[in-house]
């Protein structure tokens, strides 16, 4: 759905992104990660050229979007930031419904539209009639995603969206994120400076370091092969174990040993079961069988096997 094949953009005499090459399958969520200045956002904003490519070509599902009007590229393409930028003298339901009518839809389509939305982020219909200011930070952002969303394009494109808002809030809109891309099965470009978010996202991450390319795998390969000393600090260093822990789940470790107490499900990670053994000082749980009724257990020894 999205490849870029050696992309280069230069400011003077440095070099923002160099040689840049990596593919997007359709229906995937990719995350870019690494440092501040590493080319993350720069690499975004050439997809939907709000910057032009110095050098090299990217495609959308097959075109070039070189070869596209701007405005025509940029209706095809979800874009959501970490500012929101929504219109603040506009309603909720005008501010999703920008690009559909922008499309010209017809007004029916749009208010469909506009309800299957709220609908799919979880949002009260109430809310359509409300301004921005009238909203909590992360029910704006819900909105951003939503007008992203609007116009029902091929990719979407995500610039640290949840960057400014608060842990709680940003763990809910993560797992809301997860659920929108299962439920959806949109392409997905995710920047973000936070490993532990591409992680629990993503299903490929791009590692950028000084603008090129350090790697580009899934969040196993990332962990169990860094291709260098930077990737491997940058994952976490002396925490991958953890890590690693968070991405498996119990259900691939239970052991057919039912023991006393409260089960825990089986799709709970790893890391959650290692804290929950540490929190009711025990090196073994019961686990609660995949339909609900009583199943095995996992113990301290099982998380290493």
């Amino acid at each position: 759905m999205i490849e870029l094949d050696h992309v280069s953009k230069s400011y003077g005499a440095r070099d923002s992104v160099s040689d840049l090459s990596f593919t997007v399958d359709k229906g995937a969520f990719c995350a870019v990660v690494g440092p501040s200045g590493s080319g993350k956002s720069t690499t975004l904003r050439m997809i939907n050229r709000l910057i032009e490519p110095g050098a090299g070509r990217i495609r959308i599902n097959g075109e070039d979007i070189g070869s596209l009007p701007r405005e025509a590229l940029r209706r095809r393409i979800g874009y959501a930031i970490q500012s929101v930028g929504l219109f603040p003298h506009w309603s909720i339901a005008d501010n999703i419904a920008t690009v559909p009518r922008l499309l010209k839809w017809p007004e029916e389509r749009v208010q469909q539209r506009i309800d299957e939305l709220l609908s799919l982020l979880q949002l009260n219909p109430a809310t359509r009639d409300k301004f921005p200011h009238q909203l909590s930070g992360g029910q704006q952002q819900r909105i951003g995603v939503a007008r992203a969303l609007a116009a029902d394009p091929e990719v979407l494109l995500m610039d640290e969206p949840f960057g400014a808002l608060d842990p709680i809030t940003r763990e809910a809109l993560r797992r809301e994120l997860s659920r929108i891309h299962q439920s959806t099965g949109k392409t997905i470009l995710f920047v973000t400076h936070d490993i532990d978010e591409a992680l629990q996202l993503a299903d490929v991450i791009a590692v950028l370091r000084d603008g090129k390319l350090v790697q580009y795998g899934t969040p196993m390969q990332l962990l169990l092969q860094p291709a260098n000393d930077f990737v491997r600090d940058f994952m976490g260093g002396e925490t991958l174990g953890l890590k690693l822990l968070a991405l498996r789940q119990v259900a691939e470790r239970v052991k057919p040993e039912p023991v006393p107490g409260e089960p825990i499900a089986p799709e709970t990670s790893l890391a959650e079961a290692l804290s929950q053994m540490v929190l009711r000082r025990t090196s073994r749980l019961p686990v609660r069988s995949a339909g609900g009724g009583a199943g095995g257990s996992i113990g301290l020894s099982d998380l290493v096997a």
